[in-house]
């Protein structure tokens, strides 16, 4: 059974909740088809107090995972039994996109202004991602041994390192700050396309032109969104219920900007007001609380 650790309140929390369930774990699956059960464990500030005992008295000795020599170390005093989605049925990949594109609806209303693309690779860049995804697991395996889920996995993680050049290329030349979310989905010949949310947060540097440039591998298509749309995330984020395969990338913390952005924007919508003028941006920008 798989283990998590954590603080003995939270666990406690979780025995309560499956005493008032009448279940033998705390139920945290949802709708899930499939639950996983998982072990909650905690209390490791005993053996926190029990170091601070021997850093103190100098009369005292003690041995590493022991604990005081002679004295057994309990390493825990509370534990706690939870069942947790599967992440893999259909209802788990509905829930992933729901939370998803509730981030990216976040982010919408706290950025200056926000792009969709579409990044697709040519026939050239497709046969050198898959050179290089056969160069990657040439170690341990044979490419033609993979199965098609292992393959497109393989090339999928060289398409995301070179969308992270691309994030790269599209900060140094134009000098913005923005956060970005990406999904990665198959053609209908299973080679993978990134679809994504680039959301900037400073000055309005980023142009259609720009991003196409410095997409180098294909074809790339964009254009601004309306940051009220709410369907927008929505549209990237219901690849995520298409396959586990379609995994998502997005800036640290994504969904989650400074209760400050929310606030003046928010606030600035409700008066009529526009965004913060270039040469004035709004306070959370200035504290650098946000960052691409």
């Amino acid at each position: 059974m798989p283990v998590v650790f954590g603080s003995p309140h939270v666990a406690k929390v979780h025995q309560y909740a499956a005493l008032l369930n009448g279940t033998r774990a705390s139920p945290l699956h949802g709708d899930c088809k499939n639950p996983v059960g998982i072990e909650y464990r905690a209390g490791q500030d005993e053996a926190l107090h029990r170091l601070k005992r021997w850093s103190e008295d100098e009369t005292l000795d003690i041995a590493p995972g022991y604990g005081l020599v002679g004295d057994w170390l309990p390493s825990f005093r509370t534990s706690a039994s939870l069942t947790v989605r599967c992440r893999k049925c259909g209802p788990c990949l509905k829930q992933r996109a729901k939370v998803w594109a509730t981030r990216g609806q976040i982010e919408l209303v706290a950025s200056r202004r926000s792009w969709f693309g579409t990044l697709t690779l040519s026939p050239e860049s497709r046969f050198i991602a898959r050179l290089k995804a056969d160069a990657a697991v040439s170690n341990s395996a044979r490419w033609n041994d993979l199965d098609d889920t292992e393959q497109f996995k393989e090339i999928a993680k060289v398409i995301r390192r070179e969308f992270q050049l691309f994030l790269k290329r599209v900060r140094k030349q134009s000098g913005a700050r923005f956060r970005y979310l990406c999904t990665t989905e198959a053609h209908k010949d299973g080679f993978p396309h990134v679809h994504l949310l680039l959301h900037e947060v400073s000055e309005t540097r980023v142009t259609k032109r720009l991003l196409e440039k410095q997409w180098q591998l294909g074809i790339s298509h964009w254009r601004l969104v309306n940051n009220h749309d709410h369907k927008v995330p929505w549209y990237v984020a219901k690849y995520l219920t298409k396959s586990i395969l379609a995994k998502p990338v997005a800036s640290l913390r994504y969904g989650r900007p400074p209760l400050e952005a929310l606030t003046e924007t928010i606030g600035d919508a409700a008066l009529g007001r526009s965004p913060a003028p270039e040469n004035n941006p709004p306070s959370w920008l200035k504290s650098g609380a946000v960052h691409a």
